[in-house]
């Protein structure tokens, strides 16, 4: 096309050779009229030069127009050759401190607007993939689209998650999108990357790690990197961080402790600012706190709930740039009473332990404490209890075992207290998961309790440890309230905890041997107490014999099987409330699979969940929770029942600070400094200005300057 540029020369070519083909004669009328075109000679050449002139420009600007076209592919269609050559891929930074509102809009409208006039300002035929950053990071378009109307339209649907980002995974998810972009695309001979973020220091802080810098360095090879900045400094926020309840469950008439935590993640004081409590969307109470720039305060509410069911307890801030983290809420599901099986191992072994949690036998106590044989182990189905001790009960075998570890791994408490019927090879080999050369065939039950059982200590004087008093249960005997240290005990057995085990540790002995160990199982909680939980259990080698302990009888008994109850059934209530993006999920005491399961997530359409048959049981997962906030479970016929789960942020995105332009990689950072400015459509592209546009519109006007001028030339008398 610039060859025919040349074309130019060919208007002055006719003129030149139109005089050559011509030969002068004298003739008288021509005298007279060349002596009255000498009067205007100078102005009739200048006349004609210039419409030599426009006619030359005429082609000039059309040649050009032609190669400006071509160059940028303008007009070739996706499938055409040398079409479609430029190959974006469009990062927008998914974490919810995108949610800030800065003027009009948020800083993830803002960057859905540039990544829409991306789009707008490339070359036609121009291809598309689109990653929307988060954990993990979603690949919305994942085969390069060449229709900008699709690419914008999957722009604007976009819907921000209530999580943070991962830096490290959305940079691995674009170098496999340029990749196989690369290896699938061979007529795109050019690529790029566009990331549009608020630069949050949550999501940004390790880009100068190994790991990170590797792999900008490996996308560099392939694609220029330009950031577009949406956010800004100093930005005022704070959040509710943590709420929590103090009591493990709750029953109707008890007074409950609502715990809040609150943070001032902005540069500024924040004075009298109302915290709000709200029990099932009724606002209940208010305080007001003062806190400092980049301090914490803890809020305390205490609420009583009079009736049981499914309740949702909420605190909240007033608005500010960031609303999303100005809420927190918790299910509570408040129930009638907690029912316990106490199994006793031979007569009286568990009376101790159903009395301390139920002193008041009638039926309208909060826990509901029945005592039977080890035979009530198969007989009765687990699933109706909220937790079972064991007591001194001497042996198990296969089927005792499978039902606890299954009860176990779908919520249920299970507490062993020992004594001197029992016969650690038994508790070993199928609760523990320890095989001997006597079970080649490897048929116990995977690891149930926290420790195995090495031998009964020798008869002594021992005493309670409890340290530092760490574990929960414990930290409530601090300042040695109920005598806990005190507790006379003489004979126990020796746990053997693996040093790689989960297990923790609650209480010593003063010997140094562990005394009470728990772990989890499934969603259940277990724990392992090495002595007697009655005076029936006697050292009978001992003249007298020996009572293994009367830390039934003492004083920190009843509070410490209280707080081992509320941490065992602790399981059936956590699952409840959950991360945004990690799982909700529950257990139905119903073998049936059929039964219909709808799950109405906030603010979107209800969906149907699938039971899986476990068991003795169905359970069912939902992974959709990206949005925070209240989900409602309704189970069918025959359970007929509905849940309240909930889904909260993790309050580190609420950090609105960010990183220095000084702390990107050196290519970044001059990408950045033009991407801040109010971008044009030059600088967005990153193509350059489309002369064509503006060529063949010269080519038009010249086009109408040229015929009129040739025409009043023409016509205009000499």
């Amino acid at each position: 096309m610039g060859l025919w540029a040349a074309a130019a020369a060919l208007p002055i070519l006719i003129h030149l050779l139109n005089r050559r083909q011509y030969r002068e004669v004298p003739w008288a009328a021509m005298e007279y009229l060349l002596r009255a075109m000498k009067k205007k000679s100078r102005r009739i050449r200048i006349e004609q030069m210039l419409l030599l002139l426009i006619r030359a420009l005429i082609l000039v600007f059309a040649a050009l127009a032609w190669m400006d076209l071509i160059w940028n592919s303008s007009f070739v269609g996706p499938t055409g050759g040398g079409g479609g050559n430029l190959h974006t891929v469009l990062v927008i930074d998914g974490s919810y401190s995108m949610a800030a509102r800065e003027g009009d809009g948020t800083r993830f409208e803002r960057a859905q607007q540039l990544a829409t006039e991306v789009v707008d300002a490339a070359s036609r035929g121009d291809a598309f993939t689109l990653v929307l950053m988060g954990e993990p990071p979603q690949v919305i378009i994942g085969q390069p689209a060449f229709d900008s109307g699709d690419v914008k339209e999957e722009i604007s649907q976009l819907q921000l998650p209530h999580a943070g980002a991962s830096l490290a995974a959305s940079l691995a998810s674009v170098d496999k999108l340029l990749q196989e972009v690369r290896e699938k695309f061979k007529r795109i001979d050019a690529q790029r990357v566009c990331i549009f973020t608020d630069l949050g220091e949550t999501t940004w802080s390790d880009v100068t790690s190994d790991d990170i810098d590797a792999r900008i360095r490996r996308i560099a090879e392939e694609a220029p990197t330009t950031l577009f900045d949406v956010g800004q400094d100093g930005v005022e926020n704070a959040a509710v961080t943590s709420l929590i309840l103090r009591d493990a469950y709750v029953v109707p008439g008890s007074d409950v402790v609502i715990q809040a935590q609150i943070r001032n993640f902005g540069p500024g004081d924040r004075a009298n600012e109302a915290v709000q409590l709200l029990v099932d969307d009724r606002p209940l109470s208010e305080k007001t706190v003062d806190i400092a720039a980049g301090d914490e305060t803890s809020v305390a509410f205490t609420h009583r709930f009079e009736t049981p069911g499914e309740h949702v307890v909420r605190v909240q801030l007033p608005d500010d740039p960031l609303p999303i983290d100005n809420t927190r809420q918790l299910s509570v599901p408040v129930r009638s009473s907690l029912r316990v099986l106490c199994i006793s191992g031979k007569p009286g072994a568990a009376d101790h332990v159903a009395y301390a949690l139920s002193p008041n036998r009638s039926g309208d106590s909060p826990i509901q404490a029945e005592l039977a044989s080890e035979s009530a182990l198969l007989e009765r189905d687990l699933a109706e209890y909220d937790c079972v001790f064991l007591c001194n009960v001497s042996r198990f075998g296969r089927d005792e075992a499978a039902v606890l570890s299954e009860y176990a791994r779908h919520g249920g408490g299970l507490v062993f207290f020992l004594g001197d019927q029992v016969a650690p090879e038994s508790y070993n080999r199928w609760l523990a998961g320890k095989f001997g050369d006597d079970d080649p065939e490897g048929d116990g039950v995977v690891s149930l309790l926290p420790a195995l059982l090495g031998d009964p200590v020798d008869s002594g004087r021992y005493r309670f440890d409890p340290r530092r008093y760490e574990h929960p249960i414990i930290d409530p005997f601090r300042g040695n309230r109920g005598g806990l240290e005190t507790t006379p005990i003489w004979k126990y057995f020796q746990l053997n905890v693996a040093v790689d085990s989960p297990a923790r540790i609650a209480l010593w002995m003063d010997s140094g041997d562990p005394a009470i160990v728990e772990h989890d199982i499934g969603r259940g909680r277990v724990f392992l107490i090495a002595t007697a939980a009655s005076s029936e259990s006697v050292d009978r080698t001992t003249n007298p014999p020996t009572e293994w302990t009367v830390f039934s009888s003492w004083p920190s008994f009843p509070a410490l099987v209280h707080e081992i109850l509320a941490t065992a059934v602790s399981g059936r209530f956590e699952n409840r409330n959950v991360q945004v993006g990690q799982p909700l999920g529950s257990s139905v005491n119903s073998t049936a699979v059929g039964i219909p399961l709808m799950i109405h997530p906030p603010n979107e359409p209800e969906q149907r969940v699938r039971l899986e048959l476990d068991g003795e049981v169905s359970s069912w997962t939902f992974g959709n929770t990206e949005s925070s906030g209240i989900y409602r479970v309704e189970i069918g016929e025959p359970v007929d029942a509905t849940q309240l789960f909930s889904a909260n942020i993790d309050a580190r995105e609420s950090n609105l600070a960010r990183i220095s332009g000084d702390d990107l990689p050196p290519t970044w950072q001059r990408e950045l400094e033009t991407a801040t400015h109010e971008a044009s459509t030059a600088a967005i592209s990153g193509q350059g200005w489309h002369l064509y546009k503006y060529l063949l519109g010269a080519v038009v006007l010249l086009l109408l300057a040229e015929t009129y001028l040739a025409w009043h030339l023409g016509n205009r008398s000499l």
